[in-house]
C-alpha cells in the first residue's frame, strides 16, 4: 500500500545551479528544466527529478493497479525488478520505449553492469 502525503505539490523549475536527479543520479545542469516535488509524509521532504525520469515514473505510476505505487527514488529498482522477472534488458527497454514513445537516447541512463 502506498503512503500518501498529507500535503503535496509538484511543478517544473529551471535550474539556477546544478542539481542531482533523485532517480538516476545524473546531473541536472544549470538552465535545464527539472521537476520539483515536495510534500509532508511523516516529515517534510522534497525531490528533484530530471524530466526524463519524471516522465517515465509518471507512466509507471499510471500503470499501477492502485494497490502499488512508485515512491521517489524507486524507479531504478522498479526497472531492475522487471528485468529480474524473466525479461531481458532489451525486451524491457524495447517494450517501454514504445509504450512511452521515447527515443533510445531518452533511456541512456539505464547502464546495466556498472
Amino acid at each position: 500500500m502506498c503512503d500518501h502525503p498529507k500535503a503535496f505539490q509538484s511543478y517544473q523549475r529551471k535550474a539556477r545551479k546544478e542539481h542531482i536527479c533523485f532517480e538516476c543520479k545524473e546531473v541536472i545542469n544549470k538552465g535545464e528544466l527539472y521537476q520539483y516535488s515536495s510534500g509532508v509524509w511523516d516529515e517534510p521532504a522534497s525531490y528533484k527529478q530530471c524530466l526524463r525520469c519524471y516522465k517515465i515514473s509518471n507512466i509507471v505510476v499510471s500503470d499501477c493497479d492502485g494497490e502499488e505505487c512508485l515512491g521517489f527514488g524507486e524507479l531504478i529498482d522498479w526497472f531492475y525488478g522487471h528485468v529480474c522477472q524473466g525479461f531481458n534488458i532489451d525486451q524491457v527497454v524495447s517494450f517501454y520505449t514504445e509504450k512511452w514513445k521515447l527515443g533510445a537516447n531518452d533511456l541512456d541512463f539505464i547502464n546495466i553492469g556498472e
